[in-house]
């Protein structure tokens, strides 16, 4: 019987610390602005995350950061050259690779943004990277593999100088070549947001597309074949304006999610809908909100028997505090199973993707605001497989997003080590200038005072800090760990 007991209480301490680990919330930040777009999961159960950042230097680049699977950092690259690029969605092959399909126009000697593709082996490091376009600026939402490991990725392509988009499509091999592009559009804005790939060579899209007849917005399902061809365009929406944001396979069924647009109070309602692989419609709601909701990310749980749909919603008590994240929970029918996630801090929030993983939970991906200097962070939230919630709320330590051993700033007025533990080196004019500290919820410190370029923070708590000053048009941010 004392065996018995013993053994009993084994199995509760190991199934406690397996529960203990299938939960987490994390923030990833460097200096700047900072935000989340994708993530994968490899076998091991850890993670890689791709976004853009400008924590690397002077300008934005893709990144790729590798975490465990309990959301600690364990490396990070970043890619790109001297303009704005960034990485749309990260895809994963054990025998190839890291594919991260996004925008750049550091490439184009036009100055114009392109499809970018960048190929790294399993440690980060850039096997090669491309760029696919014309003089019209190309941008990417979304990509997947095709079966014989090459990649289809989808956006917009939109006309110089204000001009109107079409939807964008670029299918390649593995090795980036291009096989065939694809433009599909009219005389309005039509954007490709989301696609998922269906029956061995068929590919499903989403997104918003100009009515001529209307005048109006209208989403829109489109089937393609992997050689280009079209199996079908169907409208979405009725009356109104109408646009998709992404979609999901479900019992052999796709569902689909986005907003109809109430232009008399100016705010968007929830669209939801499943359609048949046909393309015809099997159920659709339209639920008006209070305030401003937009419905943007959906994905069953890694178990396949909860739907969880993520969201924006309008701050309806604090109006300065700009949309909130809001992750729900549904069943397999798309009816509301409650239970709902929020991150609420003093700016725009906004989830980029869901991922089903393979405990059977769901991993979160997308960014956070501050306000008062505009920068943003990575975040990261885990779902338990018994749908157990992290805590996100309060405040929260901030991991870097930078490697350690990299240097953060690639000019002549910088601070750094960031992060750091005990001294805050300032370089260059910065070494100046007189400081307030504030702390992450936006509380002041009091001044703080330079001793031969360096700042003491030994005392400070571990988390995000702002440093401030009348000579600076916005804040400095470090992170102390």
């Amino acid at each position: 019987m004392r065996v018995l007991n013993l053994l009993f209480c084994f199995v509760l301490l190991s199934t406690s610390i397996g529960f203990s680990q299938t939960t987490f919330f994390k923030y990833f930040s460097g200096l700047t602005y900072d935000t989340g777009q994708s993530a994968i999961q490899l076998e091991d159960s850890s993670y890689a995350i791709t976004g853009l950042s400008g924590s690397f230097g002077p300008d934005s680049e893709a990144f790729l950061l590798k975490i465990s699977k309990t959301g600690q950092f364990e490396w990070s690259k970043h890619y790109g050259a001297y303009e704005a690029d960034w990485g749309r969605r990260v895809l994963y092959n054990n025998a190839l690779g890291y594919y991260i399909a996004g925008t750049s126009n550091s490439y184009s000697s036009s100055g114009d943004y392109d499809a970018f593709l960048v190929h790294t082996d399993l440690q980060g490091n850039e096997l090669w990277s491309k760029t696919y376009g014309t003089n019209n600026w190309e941008t990417i939402n979304d990509a997947v593999f095709a079966r014989d490991s090459g990649i289809v990725m989808v956006g917009q392509s939109q006309v110089l100088n204000g001009g109107t988009s079409d939807i964008y499509v670029v299918r390649t091999n593995q090795i980036g070549d291009t096989l065939w592009t694809l433009n599909y559009g009219g005389t309005g804005d039509d954007v490709a947001n989301a696609l998922i790939a269906v029956e061995d060579s068929l590919f499903v899209l989403t997104g918003t597309y100009f009515n001529v007849d209307s005048s109006m917005s209208k989403g829109f399902i489109m089937k393609i074949h992997e050689n280009g061809s079209i199996v079908y365009f169907n409208q979405i929406g009725d009356n109104g304006n109408f646009g998709m944001n992404d979609i999901s396979l479900n019992m052999n069924r796709l569902n689909l999610c986005g907003w109809k647009k109430d232009l008399a109070l100016n705010e968007h309602d929830n669209y939801t809908g499943r359609y048949n692989l046909d393309g015809t419609l099997f159920y659709e709601s339209v639920f008006v909100n209070q305030g401003d909701v937009i419905l943007d990310e959906l994905s069953l749980n890694g178990s396949q028997n909860k739907l969880y749909v993520a969201y924006r919603n309008e701050n309806l008590t604090a109006a300065t505090f700009g949309m909130d994240v809001t992750i729900g929970r549904f069943n397999t029918n798309y009816d509301w199973d409650n239970g709902p996630l929020y991150i609420n801090n003093a700016g725009e929030e906004k989830t980029e993707q869901l991922l089903p993983t393979l405990d059977g939970g769901l991993l979160a991906v997308g960014y956070t605001t501050y306000p008062m200097n505009g920068g943003s962070n990575v975040f990261v939230v885990k779902i338990g497989p018994l749908d157990q919630y992290p805590n996100t709320s309060g405040v929260q330590a901030i991991q870097t997003l930078v490697g350690i051993d990299e240097p953060l700033v690639n000019n002549e007025n910088s601070i750094f080590p960031v992060p750091c533990s005990n001294t805050l080196n300032f370089k260059g004019v910065l070494a100046n200038f007189n400081y307030i500290l504030w702390n992450s919820q936006g509380q002041n410190l009091g001044s703080v005072y330079l001793v031969e370029n360096k700042l003491d923070v030994s005392d400070l708590m571990n988390g995000l800090y702002f440093l401030s000053s009348d000579s600076l048009n916005k804040p400095l941010r470090f992170i102390k760990q």
